[in-house]
């Protein structure tokens, strides 16, 4: 064990340095921008007709065909659900220079995203403006934690809050 200790000491302790001609040499992948848009009503009618009637229910326990037959009635609710905005607003660039620092700083061709969580390797951020929204969020993703066998460690958890700069 203390071998291993040493090991990821050693390796976390170095400072990586990258070179701007790493940088450029990392290829530039297109830019899909219907993939940030939220789905619509129309998209989210067409996910439900597909779905397989006769199929074992997921984890909500509603089978298709209620979700088919009940459409008209819980399509604006689910649409809802599906668009939520709790998270914290980023202005960022979309335009495939993310290493760029020059371009990250300007004023044009900025968009806001809504960020919900952020994932790296086993530890996450999950943000919010407010604490309803922060738990509701915290809900999400312990549920999708049991879903894939994951615990999360109250020990190592922190809370940290940033109240919405307003104006």
């Amino acid at each position: 064990m203390e071998c291993l200790v040493e090991h990821y000491t050693e390796l976390y302790a170095r400072e990586n340095v990258v070179t701007e001609d790493a940088l450029n040499a990392i290829e530039c992948l297109p830019e899909l921008e219907e993939l940030d848009r939220e789905p619509t009503i129309d998209e989210l009618t067409k996910a439900l007709d597909s779905l397989a009637s006769g199929k074992a229910p997921g984890k909500d326990g509603i089978p298709a065909k209620v979700l088919k037959c009940c459409k008209e009635t819980l399509i604006t609710e689910l649409h809802e659900i599906l668009c939520l905005s709790e998270g914290i607003d980023l202005r960022t660039r979309t335009d495939g220079k993310l290493f760029n620092l020059s371009r990250l700083r300007a004023k044009t061709k900025v968009q806001l995203r809504c960020l919900h969580d952020f994932l790296f390797a086993d530890d996450a951020a999950v943000t919010a403006h407010s604490a309803k929204d922060l738990q509701q969020l915290m809900n999400r993703f312990s549920d999708a934690c049991q879903d894939f066998g994951l615990a999360i460690s109250l020990k190592k958890t922190q809370g940290l809050s940033f109240p919405r700069k307003t104006g």
